[in-house]
């Protein structure tokens, strides 16, 4: 079994996602100024509309999807507190109880993705910086050994890129502030476009999107109108990993709030992109694996197997693409963790 959490550390995570999303509507917005509901294709969401000096002219920046908690904080949001050395202090000590936390480098790279306004424009982080926040999230410690990484990779959807009608600061000006030798990574799919920034030592930094359109056009980049300047590698099966982000923090600073998928999805999605992988990527297709290994067997003893099998059977219902991928990556399951697997998916998929 997993080793889980003190309960009461789990506590103190959550209260530190309460007090990082409270100082969000205070270090990430312009000061004074009024919130507004707008509703867009049937959804409401918040803005900030507040008066620019500068320019002489309103400035309004997008919050988020009209969520309860949301809602509330913002119905709050004038008593509302920075409190940035109180928020340090939670995160040394989650550090110190054992939550995973990412390097000094990747920390101060999440950290100036969330200065340019990513994170609150609804991008993703995905891959391996993703899986380290499942450990909080869900109370247990998750190995260590599939937590190493070298990249860091984003994704949003397109049209969650142009609905915002809001673009983040610079990405590639503010990753230079962290390190002045990233550059755009020359790529062959586009003349303009880089999808890729990359450092001196080689530390990446790469924008997904989800693959949309003809299969032919499958490899083009596309351009998000969130993140100026760059293109995002279209990727498929990428629309199942991010619907239904999850909000989350970094234990880096005084915390970072960070949107990532829902740990089910992120299990299952990683059984069908092992399958995908050939050559070099083999390596990486063992990692794929250890990771949704590792999450199933988190969700199935947290008592969560409500939503890992209905991620499965979402993911199952798109056709015999994805059937075949998902049964090839069950098959490449540990024994013990494949039983686990069968008795949460009883009879919703095959075998």
């Amino acid at each position: 079994m997993l080793e889980s959490f003190d309960p009461a550390y789990v506590t103190l995570f959550a209260e530190l996602g309460e007090r990082v999303s409270d100082a969000g509507l205070i270090e990430g917005l312009p000061p004074g100024g009024t919130f507004e509901l707008r509703s867009v294709n049937g959804r409401e969401y918040w803005y900030h509309r507040a008066y620019n000096r500068a320019t002489g002219k309103d400035t309004v920046r997008y919050v988020g999807p009209a969520t309860a908690a949301l809602s509330a904080r913002i119905e709050r949001h004038r008593g509302l507190q920075p409190d940035i050395r109180g928020r340090r202090q939670l995160v040394s000590t989650l550090k110190r109880a054992g939550f995973p936390a990412p390097d000094t480098f990747t920390g101060e790279v999440i950290a100036a993705m969330a200065r340019a306004g990513l994170f609150r424009l609804r991008a993703s982080l995905v891959g391996t910086v993703a899986y380290q926040s499942y450990s909080a999230l869900l109370g247990v410690r998750l190995p260590v050994t599939a937590m190493r990484t070298e990249d860091v990779d984003l994704a949003q959807f397109h049209g969650v890129a142009v609905g915002i009608g809001e673009a983040a600061e610079p990405l590639l000006e503010t990753l230079r502030e962290v390190d002045a030798t990233f550059a755009p990574v020359p790529s062959l799919k586009s003349p303009v476009l880089s999808s890729a920034l990359r450092n001196a030592r080689g530390y990446r930094v790469e924008l997904l999107t989800p693959h949309q359109g003809a299969e032919e056009r499958g490899d083009d980049l596309v351009p998000l109108p969130s993140i100026p300047g760059l293109g995002a590698q279209p990727l498929r099966f990428l629309d199942f990993l991010l619907y239904g982000e999850v909000l989350t923090v970094v234990l880096h600073g005084p915390g970072i709030a960070v949107n990532v998928p829902a740990p089910e999805r992120y299990a299952v999605h990683k059984l069908i992109v092992a399958t995908r992988r050939s050559g070099a990527g083999r390596l990486k297709a063992a990692k794929d694996v250890a990771q949704a290994a590792s999450l199933i067997q988190a969700m199935v003893e947290t008592r969560q197997t409500d939503l890992l099998r209905d991620a499965w059977d979402d993911a199952w219902s798109r056709g015999p693409h994805w059937r075949q991928a998902l049964t090839r990556g069950r098959a490449r399951l540990e024994p013990a963790v494949e039983a686990m697997l069968t008795a949460t998916l009883g009879e919703s998929a095959p075998a």
